[in-house]
């Protein structure tokens, strides 16, 4: 099967759900599936993340900019994610970890402000020797809980928009617009 059917068909199976609304984006990240590894510590007791897991992080955010995924900015609202790892055998890691990579990869590449937005989440493995891949679907969802920055406000500082919710006491942009009005004053 194609890609292009096979996210056809995730994004059905995702539409199966009354709380689904239009889907947002349909993407192909080529290559063996990466599972997130917990950090690792050092005999000094610092703590880092292992090479494979930030370079597969790394990977994801530059194939998500260069389809033009992000160009819409981050969403906004609670969205559905579904994930279809195809991995080159029947070995690999936990289901758990193959999706913790791709939210904590989403994060660092802003498609979303915090994975605490995915309100509904379908994951699974399968094998395909000859073409392993994951494939993506992220989709609106109404599923009544607020995740997530649900609107908007004007920074006190440079007077831009900025994603926050009605009741955040947030009133800049960012640290250094906030400096910059502390040091204004």
């Amino acid at each position: 099967m194609l890609d292009d059917d096979e996210l056809q068909v995730l994004q059905t199976e995702l539409a199966y759900d009354p709380a689904v609304g239009q889907c947002l984006w349909g993407f192909v990240l080529p290559g063996v599936p990466v599972a997130k590894a917990r950090p690792r510590m050092t005999r000094s007791g610092h703590t880092f993340t292992p090479a494979r897991t930030v370079n597969a992080e790394q990977e994801l955010c530059f194939r998500l900019n260069a389809a033009g995924v992000l160009r819409s900015g981050p969403e906004t609202g609670t969205v559905a994610l579904a994930l279809r790892f195809y991995l080159p055998g029947h070995g690999g890691g936990d289901l758990d970890n193959y999706v913790k990579l791709i939210l904590d990869g989403f994060n660092r590449a802003g498609v979303w402000a915090d994975d605490a937005q995915v309100t509904s989440l379908r994951a699974e493995l399968r094998v395909d020797a000859e073409n392993p891949r994951t494939l993506i679907v992220l989709a609106e969802h109404s599923s009544g809980v607020l995740r997530g920055p649900v609107g908007e406000k004007t920074c006190e500082g440079c007077s831009a928009t900025f994603p926050a919710r009605p009741s955040s006491k947030q009133r800049f942009c960012s640290r250094s617009c906030a400096g910059a009005a502390r040091r204004a004053a």
